[in-house]
C-alpha cells in the first residue's frame, strides 16, 4: 500500500504534468477522494505559506521554496493518511513533497533499496523503462536520509530526470524534483538543506 501511494503521487511528475492547486483549507476538487478534514478554529491549519517558506505544524515540518515560487496541495492524490505539496515556479516546474505514515520505513540500505526497486518495477508497469538510478545517504537539518536519482523514458523516446530525497522521522518525508533538463537542481538542492522538523525526533 506504500508504494502504491508513492508511485500514484510520483509518476505525474515523472511525465512534466503539472497536478491541480488548492490554497490552504481549500478542499480537492474530486468526488471519490475524501477531502482532508476542516480545521476548527482551535486546531492549527494543516499548512501555511509565507511567500516561498512553507510550515506544517500538524505534520511537523517546514521548508523554504526558492523566492517567488507558489505553494499549495496537490489535489490529484489526496488519500487518506497522505499529504501532498506543491512548490511550483511555473505549470513545468515543480517540487512535490510526499508526507504519511512511516511503517516499517528505516534510515537504511535496505530500506532504500527496496523503496527504489518497487519505485522502479511500478514505473515500468505503467509504461516507462527506468535507468541510470542511483542513491546515496544525504543530510539535512531533518536529520539523515537518502538521496536518489533517475532517467524515465517514455515509449516514443522523450525522457525526463527524476532527483529525490526520502526521510524518515516521526513520519515518511519524500520530495522530488522531475524534469527534463534538471536546470533547477541546484534550487532543489538547496529546497533540501532547508528541511527542518519543527519537533526533533530522538
Amino acid at each position: 500500500m506504500l508504494l502504491y501511494a508513492v508511485v500514484a503521487a510520483l509518476l505525474p511528475a515523472a511525465c512534466g504534468d503539472a497536478p491541480p492547486e488548492t490554497g490552504p483549507g481549500q478542499a480537492p476538487p474530486s468526488a471519490d477522494r475524501a477531502a482532508p478534514p476542516v480545521a476548527s478554529p482551535s486546531q492549527a491549519p494543516l499548512w501555511k505559506a509565507n511567500g516561498a517558506r512553507f510550515e506544517s505544524a500538524p505534520l511537523n515540518f517546514r521548508i523554504e521554496a526558492p523566492a517567488g515560487w507558489a505553494w499549495s496541495e496537490d489535489a490529484s492524490h489526496q488519500v487518506r493518511d497522505q499529504n501532498h505539496f506543491i512548490a511550483r515556479r511555473d505549470a513545468k516546474t515543480f517540487f512535490r513533497i510526499t508526507v504519511r505514515d512511516r511503517n516499517l520505513f528505516e534510515n537504511t540500505e535496505k530500506s532504500v533499496v527496496n523503496f527504489l526497486q518497487g519505485l522502479e518495477a511500478a514505473i515500468v508497469r505503467s509504461g516507462f523503462v527506468v535507468s541510470e538510478m542511483h542513491h546515496a545517504p544525504r543530510s539535512t537539518p531533518a536529520g539523515i536520509g537518502y538521496a536518489y536519482a533517475y532517467t524515465s523514458t517514455r515509449p516514443q523516446g522523450s525522457k525526463a530526470r527524476a532527483d529525490g530525497f526520502v526521510l524518515a522521522a516521526d513520519r515518511l518525508y519524500m520530495i522530488q524534483y522531475t524534469s527534463l533538463d534538471r536546470a533547477e537542481l541546484a534550487a532543489f538542492q538547496r529546497f533540501l538543506d532547508s528541511l527542518q522538523l519543527l519537533s526533533p525526533v530522538r
